[in-house]
């Protein structure tokens, strides 16, 4: 009877032990799970020889490997399909360049009435082709996974001044009133091509679809804000939510100029800085507010 108590016991002990075991490498499991980085090639281990943890342990390293072939294989089409649109964007702008050239000349000749208002059709379309080309090599350009960021700190103050200055002109035919509010020598460490372009987009934006009024403010305390206003024409309906998606054109603006890339590349370049983005509309104003890290 004693010897019996002992041996049960014993195994009580043993089962136990390997109970114990099979809970602490559970543990360190989920740990490894938890902790695992989509950039390494880390795989789960365990120090319990027991065949049902060990093919638990090797089913879940195939799903792991299997993740990120299709991870790899996914960023390799992405990347080919990048540079396919860059080649074929580069291959279309040479020709349209040289249609554009011609056209001018025959605008330049001595059309008749109907053959001008033909040429300026003929030529505005190119343009608009042309522009949307350059702004889907730029995108695509932008999107790029190896894009070095080169960030110094610049004079956005002055910078933003400039970028105004360019489109003045544009902005007195349009019939646009600037309200400014940028005080001087406000700086910050980014990326200034980067930075120039999102800036220019803003313009960009605001000469194709606004009217009236233009509000800029530049604003620095823990972070940098730059809040662009402008009115625009009430009958045209305005998702806020697909502001900055690719393409987007609202249904009722789509006579209008654009090609709805210059908010998308605007929100991309204003991530790749580690800034934010958003946009407010009302019922004929529109706020575009972006935030940067000082």
């Amino acid at each position: 009877m004693n010897l019996l108590v002992i041996i049960l016991l014993i195994l009580c002990l043993v089962l136990s032990f390997l109970l114990l075991s099979l809970r602490k490498n559970i543990r360190h499991i989920d740990q490894q799970l938890q902790q695992l980085e989509p950039e390494t090639n880390q795989l789960i281990t365990v120090d319990l020889n027991d065949s049902s943890i060990n093919s638990l342990v090797q089913t879940i390293n195939q799903k792991i490997m299997e993740q990120k072939n299709n991870q790899l294989a996914l960023l390799h089409s992405e990347q080919e399909l990048k540079e396919t649109i860059a080649n074929v964007s580069h291959d279309l702008r040479t020709p349209l360049t040289a249609i554009i050239g011609y056209t001018q000349l025959l605008e330049k000749g001595d059309p008749s009435s109907q053959q001008l208002a033909y040429i300026h059709t003929i030529l505005e379309k190119n343009l608009y082709l042309k522009d949307l080309i350059h702004s889907f090599f730029e995108l695509s350009y932008y999107e790029s996974q190896n894009l070095a960021i080169a960030t110094k700190q610049i004079d956005i103050s002055a910078l933003l001044i400039d970028e105004i200055l360019k489109e003045a002109e544009a902005f007195e035919t349009r019939g646009i009133q600037l309200e400014l509010a940028i005080p001087e020598g406000i700086y910050l460490t980014t990326d200034e091509k980067m930075f120039t372009r999102i800036l220019q987009n803003l313009l960009a934006n605001v000469l194709a679809h606004g009217e009236k009024q233009l509000s800029i403010q530049l604003i620095q305390d823990n972070v940098t804000k730059l809040i662009v206003g402008n009115s625009y024409d009430p009958s045209i309906q305005l998702d806020p939510t697909r502001l900055f998606d690719r393409f987007y054109v609202s249904d009722t603006a789509r006579g209008n100029k654009g090609n709805g890339l210059g908010l998308a590349i605007v929100k991309l370049l204003t991530e790749k800085l580690d800034g934010t983005v958003e946009a407010n509309v009302t019922e004929d104003y529109f706020v575009i507010h972006l935030r940067f890290p000082r």
